[in-house]
């Protein structure tokens, strides 16, 4: 066997191989005794002809095409071996070049590169923010408009009150003209909150910093305003506020549809007990701060690590085949589809709402997707360079704890599957590779902030951390007045992912 190899620009190698005549002819007598069991050929019992008659009857052209997919199951692995490259998935035949002598040519996608570059000398401080009383006092705060008592009264809208809007916003140019819609009329409740009127021009006060949506000091326009009385309110937003406010001069019309007062319990020992179980006051604030330290450290390594890594990937070289990228882009496709099931809708609903085909959907996910892929693959050659590597009872007891849970909550007819090896399989690995990244991100934030733990680069992952009752946990969560209305998210969220298979007709 003769093989000659040749990169192409797209990290594939393409493969030319010539198969002595040997090896073609045995494969072709297996291949005539193959098809001859399953051909009656009179005067023979099935698989018994000569191989002479079984070629006169079956015809040469139908005993080649059998022989070659013998030649490629069985010689194939052979083909990789003596190429020495390492292929990332699946080959392909892309032809056969001729029969005598048997000459077949193979596309083999590669494993990715990656050149990491001077990624590992980046260094950023690591100065979590401290969390203060005031940060506790909100959160109580939050809690207790939670529990205010509502009552719908015949007035003027006050402070403190909570009220519900019909709410229309449309674009403006300079000489107060409709632009185009913002969003449709909608009904919005608010509280009003007059200390939240606050001075645009001050540093601290800007849209993207103050919480009150949809710009500061929005709430207190309704202050004095009766049931079924129109208003309108026009606001500059900066650079810094969000899509679709952002550099626009919107104008919103309001109308009230009621009014309602609030009255808030007091905050104190009994307080505490009724809506948390604490013993006291006290207890209820030390365990906020707990957690809200816990939050914050989070949250903080969370934007650390998005700035490093994608610092890192800005500087390094990568290498992978279409298909890895295709991989990607399934995956994200699937992410979306899973999230809108989950909202009872469904992924062709969506296209057609947005008019759109599929095409146009996966090239429009194609850069998240690809800089998923680029993270991803940084990840893995941190960990491949430092020798980080996942503990296979771990991933077993993870595994087995997800299917656990998932056999709970499944109907009895899907829970069965889990059983299925491929599955378990598939869990395995996407668990595996999920906790080799984090390791490998725990480490590399560790080198960026100039303190490296060689006892135990996975010791963040591996602690436990008490959890608040389910109350104050979604206090500390919420980064606006619950009854505060928020605009819709990206819909592309960034979910877990679920393994697929991508393969093409001639895959072996």
């Amino acid at each position: 066997m003769k093989i000659e190899s040749a990169l192409q620009d797209d990290h594939q190698i393409k493969l030319t191989v010539d198969i002595d005549d040997d090896t073609l002819l045995a494969a072709k007598k297996k291949a005539a005794k193959r098809l001859a069991k399953r051909t009656k050929i009179p005067g023979f019992r099935p698989g018994k002809a000569p191989y002479p008659v079984i070629i006169k009857h079956i015809g040469e052209g139908s005993v080649l095409e059998e022989a070659i997919d013998i030649i490629i199951k069985e010689q194939y692995p052979k083909v990789i071996k003596e190429a020495n490259i390492d292929p990332y998935g699946p080959g392909t035949l892309e032809n056969v070049n001729s029969v005598e002598p048997l000459e077949m040519e193979f596309i083999v996608p590669l494993s990715p590169e990656v050149d990491i570059g001077e990624s590992l000398n980046i260094r950023k401080p690591f100065d979590p923010p401290e969390i203060t009383g005031q940060d506790v006092e909100q959160v109580l705060n939050n809690m207790l408009e939670r529990h205010a008592e509502l009552g719908e009264v015949e007035r003027p809208a006050q402070e403190s009150d909570l009220v519900n809007i019909r709410l229309y916003a449309f674009k403006t140019s300079d000489a107060d003209a409709v632009d185009s819609e913002v969003f449709p009329e909608r009904s919005v409740p608010i509280i009003i909150r007059s200390d939240e009127k606050v001075d645009p021009k001050e540093p601290n006060n800007n849209d993207k910093n103050n919480k009150e949506w949809p710009f500061p000091g929005f709430s207190s326009n309704l202050i004095g305003m009766e049931k079924d009385i129109a208003k309108e309110i026009t606001h500059q937003f900066s650079d810094e506020a969000p899509d679709p406010f952002k550099n626009n001069r919107i104008t919103f019309s309001i109308s009230i549809e009621n009014v309602q007062s609030r009255n808030l319990p007091d905050l104190n020992d009994e307080f505490a007990k009724n809506t948390g179980g604490y013993p006291d006051l006290k207890s209820m604030r030390a365990d906020i701060l707990t957690n809200l330290d816990r939050q914050n450290l989070e949250m903080y390594e969370q934007s650390y690590d998005e700035e490093i890594l994608n610092e890192a990937v800005e500087i390094s070289k990568f290498k992978y085949p279409p298909q890895a990228l295709e991989h990607e882009i399934n995956d994200v496709v699937t992410s979306l589809k899973n999230r809108l099931e989950s909202q009872n809708l469904d992924l062709d609903i969506y296209m057609k709402t947005r008019n759109i085909n599929e095409q146009e959907l996966r090239e429009e996910v194609t850069p998240v997707a690809k800089e998923r892929l680029e993270k991803t693959l940084f990840l893995y050659e941190i960990a491949k360079q430092d020798g980080i590597a996942v503990d296979d009872k771990k991933v077993k007891t993870e595994a087995q704890q997800t299917l656990d849970y998932l056999s709970q909550s499944l109907p009895y007819k899907d829970a069965r599957k889990l059983s299925n090896e491929n599955i378990v399989a598939n869990l395995e690995w996407n668990i595996r590779a999920d906790l080799l990244a984090r390791s490998a991100m725990v480490h590399f934030r560790d080198i960026c902030s100039g303190k490296i733990d060689d006892d135990n680069n996975n010791e963040n992952d591996n602690q436990q951390v008490n959890v608040l009752n389910e109350e104050v946990v979604n206090e500390i969560h919420n980064d606006t007045d619950h009854v505060s209305n928020t605009l819709p998210e990206n819909e592309l969220s960034k979910l877990d992912i679920e393994d697929s298979d991508d393969s093409s007709e001639e895959n072996f």
